[in-house]
């Protein structure tokens, strides 16, 4: 496994347990006050299912990381799922094969517990909306409460 994925703590399943107990505008009010030391900035994309957080480099525009906390109608006050994005520099993943990605749902999973069920998928951010620079390869983690 890739060592960015294999030694860093993927997800915290205290934050998690707290992520899927707001309900949707508990989630907007804490993805507003969502706040990262050291030259990070975050952005927030209002969606109807539920706002996406993007935690971003401000020197250089770069993503760091992502959130979004997705609700259904017509319970909006439940999570549905939870999509923890993080970004990578291009060429950080020599292996992206769906064994790999198996490998990085089971360590979220051992971190998580037999409570949540993740599932993690690659693909590489090609910037041509030109809203962050550079391209970056990511890791989506889909995280459901069993």
């Amino acid at each position: 496994m890739s060592a960015p994925v294999n030694q860093e703590r993927i997800i915290s399943k205290l934050q998690t347990d707290y992520i899927f107990k707001l309900n949707k505008s508990e989630w907007e009010d804490f993805a507003k006050k969502l706040h990262y030391p050291g030259g990070m900035a975050v952005r927030i994309f209002k969606k109807e299912t539920g706002s996406r957080a993007l935690v971003y480099h401000i020197k250089n525009n770069t993503p760091f990381l992502s959130m979004e906390v997705f609700y259904r109608a017509p319970d909006f006050n439940k999570p549905y799922i939870f999509f923890l994005w993080i970004f990578y520099p291009i060429g950080t993943f020599q292996d992206t094969t769906e064994a790999f990605l198996n490998k990085v749902a089971h360590r979220a999973m051992m971190d998580l517990e037999a409570e949540y069920g993740v599932k993690a998928f690659y693909s590489v951010w090609d910037n041509n909306a030109n809203l962050m620079s550079p391209t970056m390869e990511i890791i989506l983690l889909a995280v459901q409460k069993k």
